[in-house]
């Protein structure tokens, strides 16, 4: 077996005593853990420590459990990302609404996250604008926990209830990714409803409470000209387009990598 300067062994020579199943669980499980989508498995290099760790995830997924939380962090735009129980886990689908802001050049001035979570779309923004962000989420734990992933403190995380939000200035781009599910949807993934917390999956109206709050209180956040970006579920397009219209132009529908609508795009005129 071969060995590094840095006492580490190549991942292919840990893996070669591991049946079959283990080997193809091991190798998905190494590129969640450490953010690599395309690689050569002939140059992967790990420790023992590492090794060991990955085996004990890898054991536990082949028995079915949910390994969300043993693996404990996630990436997201290639930003690492701690997490915790009781804070919205990002999805990958929620990557292209930073694609939408660069789609529009919103590059620069000031932006309104609502719904900090683990600060995914806070930090993106930070990373890869010249935004100055602010972020807000009613979930201690969450700003907690998005003030620790903002490592060179880009972003202002407040905790708060958007309801009674106030700003000494407006916005240019105000983006969110909010609760948008019918409390009486029954068609909700068990992982979702066991790991996700409800406040951050929930809303009253038929899943469109928060996009009413969002489009009333905008009209005073927003500077003209400014934008709103949002994530919508995959059948409230129509819904939500009628709601925005009434004070609301150049409204866009865009769809995520499973072909659904799933992205909304307006300007506040």
């Amino acid at each position: 077996m071969k060995r590094n300067k840095k006492n580490k062994l190549f991942f292919l020579d840990l893996l070669e005593n591991e049946n079959p199943s283990f080997r193809i669980a091991a190798k998905k499980i190494y590129n969640l853990k450490y953010d690599t989508r395309v690689i050569s498995w002939n140059n992967i290099k790990i420790s023992k420590t590492e090794f060991k760790s990955l085996k004990k995830i890898t054991n536990k997924k082949l028995k079915n459990k949910d390994i969300t939380f043993y693996i404990l962090h996630k990436y997201f735009r290639g930003i690492k990302l701690f997490l915790k129980k009781g804070v919205f886990v990002p999805q990958f689908d929620t990557e292209q609404i930073i694609d939408l802001v660069h789609d529009k050049k919103i590059n620069t001035g000031y932006a309104l996250e609502i719904g900090s979570g683990t600060g995914a779309i806070a930090l993106s923004l930070a990373n890869e604008t010249k935004l100055n962000v602010t972020s807000i989420d009613i979930n201690k734990k969450a700003i907690k926990l998005s003030r620790l992933n903002d490592l060179n403190n880009k972003v202002k995380f407040i905790e708060v209830d958007f309801n009674f939000f106030k700003s000494e200035v407006k916005f240019d781009l105000l983006i969110s990714n909010p609760p948008y599910i019918d409390n009486k949807d029954k068609h909700i993934e068990k992982w979702v409803k066991k790991n996700q917390p409800k406040n951050a999956l929930y809303a009253k109206n038929n899943g469109l409470a928060f996009y009413e709050l969002i489009f009333e209180k905008a009209k005073t956040l927003l500077n003209r000209n400014g934008y709103i970006i949002l994530e919508i579920g995959w059948d409230q397009a129509d819904k939500i387009y009628k709601m925005a219209k009434k004070d609301y132009k150049n409204i866009e529908i865009f769809k995520d990598y499973s072909n659904q609508e799933r992205f909304m795009v307006m300007k506040y005129e």
